[in-house]
């Protein structure tokens, strides 16, 4: 039975940002590429993903494949738009909850 982010949300009234581990690591890339799980996880609710290229196996240029099978999968609704634009939100205010103004 998958895991329910939104249960998991409710249960700890958590509203930050849920991020994954790395992407690229044999866990994933066994059973999946590394692109194809991007959308996977972002449909499990992570709202941030993360590459670590260890050992330089993948090129920085699968950052651009991730982006360009997460924009395919949103517009063949593989991906829901107000989902991935709420995954970026929290995100964005992770990042910005971060930084500290001078």
């Amino acid at each position: 039975m998958p895991i329910d982010s939104d249960e998991i949300r409710d249960g700890l009234n958590f509203t930050g940002p849920i991020m994954s581990d790395d992407m690229q690591m044999g866990a994933i890339t066994n059973l999946i590429s590394p692109i194809d799980a991007s959308v996977a996880a972002i449909r499990a609710g992570n709202s941030l993903l993360i590459y670590f290229n260890f050992k330089n196996i993948y090129s920085i240029r699968s950052i651009a494949e991730v982006n360009e099978r997460l924009i395919r999968a949103m517009k063949d609704e593989e991906l829901n738009m107000d989902d991935v634009v709420a995954c970026a939100e929290k995100a964005e205010a992770f990042r910005a909850s971060l930084v500290n103004p001078l």
